[in-house]
């Protein structure tokens, strides 16, 4: 299968701006002759050295970009708790993503999140709320990201057929090719790892131990400043809850207070500079 640059010309030529994500989900859309796409989103997740050759672990997520039939502020509230509050790390796709660091472009078919999991959680109230079903994430996998690409179908829709995931393996590495020299130049340069909560979850991420999820927001959240009563309010969990996740998380990284969380998360930053 070859592309000509006549065929590709257009979203070539849109690379970096503000009209890219529509082009490319409209382009891909024709070619691999895929149903509706309800929602499309890119992100980007900066690695780290994991402890086998056939593993990655994360730190970071970027989002790139996104095209969606969904509300503007409802995608804008999911990517903010998604990057900044870390609910990426409970998404299933990266599970999938640090069992395999071989560079191959691959297709991950993810059914949604069961309702019952979301009474609790912001995040996934929001996902059954936009009623987003089916992701067909392409990942490409680098030395220090991997980029992936969703297509979501609108819950209840039928999974995409073998004809259109013959589409999306046939034109998944040119997607993804222009996706990462889209990040070139949408990407901003970073100060390494500038915020506490940032700091925070890189050493979280070397260091082996495992927190809930509820047990990581309430770090991070402590870490932002917010005391016990915001927590308790932004999580709609009780006070005494909050005072538990937050016991347990320091008991499992053997601290012994706020301070200790604070001091512990720029200390790694603080040995690297």
């Amino acid at each position: 299968m070859s592309i000509t640059l006549s065929d590709a010309g257009d979203i070539v030529n849109e690379l970096g701006s503000e009209r890219f994500p529509w082009s490319i989900q409209k382009w891909l859309s024709r070619h691999a002759t895929l149903p509706a796409i309800y929602h499309s989103i890119a992100m980007c997740y900066d690695s780290i050295p994991a402890p086998t050759h056939n593993m990655r672990r994360f730190h970071q997520v970027s989002s790139l970009f996104s095209a969606s039939d969904i509300a503007p502020d409802l995608v804008l509230e999911a990517l903010d708790l998604y990057t900044r509050h870390g609910e990426w790390r409970q998404d299933e796709l990266i599970s999938r993503l640090e069992r395999k660091s071989t560079a191959d472009m691959r297709i991950e078919q993810i059914p949604p999140p069961a309702a019952e999991n979301a009474r609790f959680n912001p995040y996934l109230q929001l996902f059954n709320y936009s009623q987003l079903g089916i992701e067909y994430a392409l990942t490409l996998t680098d030395e220090h990201r991997v980029y992936t690409y969703s297509l979501f179908q609108k819950r209840g829709d039928l999974p995409f057929s073998a004809n259109a995931l013959r589409g999306l393996s046939i034109y998944g590495p040119f997607i993804l090719t222009l996706l990462r020299k889209h990040a070139q130049f949408t990407l901003r340069s970073r100060p390494n790892l500038s915020t506490p909560q940032q700091q925070f979850s890189a050493r979280l991420s070397g260091c082996g131990v495992k927190l809930s999820a509820r047990e990581y927001e309430t770090c991070l959240g402590v870490l932002n400043g917010e005391n016990i009563t915001q927590l308790a309010q932004r999580m709609q969990v009780k006070e005494t809850s909050v005072r538990t996740y937050l016991d347990r998380a320091l008991i499992k990284l053997h601290l012994s207070g706020k301070r200790a969380l604070y001091q512990w998360s720029i200390a790694g930053q603080q040995s690297e500079e």
